[in-house]
């Protein structure tokens, strides 16, 4: 990274946290956050029927046996609920991933916010209209024909011999 070997970061003990602040990056730790945050309002859109949506509402009636996982999933998406500043009530937070863009906005921008990472866009942002996709394609046809147009008139001309 940054034309630093391996050796030379320990070496000069050279910290990740160092190495991460000069290519302007976040911990893994947040990027796990971010994409747990955006599968979480996904499942939130899904249908009841769905089997992730039945997984992330199911309850277990019985205690688990011992030995069972200390952090499970549940845990984990609420400690990141909390981070983001988003209420852990599943009602509430449920209700606020309805809105796609809304949601994608609330969880990559503050406190998440880190410059520009890369995250795909919500698909409703992205979308061309009909009418704009027939637009565009006049506009490149047009262009095309103009740059055409100039092409041949300039094959046409004779070169001059000066």
């Amino acid at each position: 990274m940054l034309g630093v070997r391996r050796s030379a970061v320990w070496r000069c003990s050279i910290r990740t946290s160092e190495l991460l602040k000069r290519m302007k990056l976040e911990t893994i730790d947040h990027y796990i956050s971010l994409r747990k945050l955006r599968w979480a309002g996904h499942i939130a859109r899904m249908a009841q029927d769905r089997a992730p949506r039945k997984f992330l509402t199911s309850w277990i009636r019985r205690p688990r046996p011992h030995g069972r996982p200390q952090f499970t999933f549940g845990h984990s998406l609420n400690k990141t609920l909390t981070r983001a500043g988003i209420t852990t009530d599943f009602k509430k937070w449920t209700k606020l991933a309805q809105d796609r863009a809304g949601w994608h906005k609330r969880v990559t921008h503050p406190p998440f916010e880190i410059g520009k990472p890369f995250t795909r866009q919500p698909r409703g942002d992205t979308r061309v209209t009909p009418e704009e996709k027939r637009r565009r394609m006049a506009q490149h046809k047009a262009e095309t024909e103009a740059r055409r147009a100039a092409f041949n008139a300039n094959a046409h001309q004779a070169p001059s011999n000066s």
